[in-house]
């Protein structure tokens, strides 16, 4: 009673470090699923935890983005590497907004994963400074 006690209490101060990271952080069950959405997440999303659930993730992705999310998503699953994507997200607002999410699978000592950790960062403004700076550059081109 008292390990279990003790590891709870482990696991919620893990949480609450988790909280104060100024990124979207997630984790998921081996199959994708998620286990465990950020305050900050939720609250970016403005939708709670549930909505997540059964791939419902897949509702925030910008529309021209979903499929090649879901082949890297799906890719990553089935062989374990790191999922690394930049793709439009549709905040609690409506906009869709630039993010750049990495994952990658924590194992156990038989190499069979057991969970998924990741981050999601908004880089929309790094995007939109970028695309000024290409149409600069095209607008100065003589040819």
């Amino acid at each position: 009673m008292k390990e279990t006690e003790s590891a709870l209490q482990t696991r919620e101060h893990e949480l609450g470090i988790i909280e104060t990271i100024p990124s979207m952080l997630w984790s998921l069950w081996p199959n994708g699923e998620p286990s465990h959405l950020s305050k900050r997440f939720l609250d970016y999303f403005g939708a709670p935890f549930e909505e997540f659930l059964n791939w419902g993730w897949v509702k925030i992705i910008h529309p021209d983005d979903r499929e090649e999310t879901g082949k890297l998503f799906a890719r990553a699953l089935e062989t374990g590497g790191l999922f690394n994507v930049i793709n439009r997200w549709r905040r609690a607002d409506g906009e869709y907004r630039w993010h750049h999410t990495m994952g990658e699978p924590l194992r156990d000592p038989d190499g069979k994963i057991i969970q998924w950790y990741g981050l999601s960062v908004d880089i929309d403004e790094w995007k939109r400074a970028e695309e000024t700076v290409r149409k600069s550059e095209r607008a100065s081109d003589p040819h």
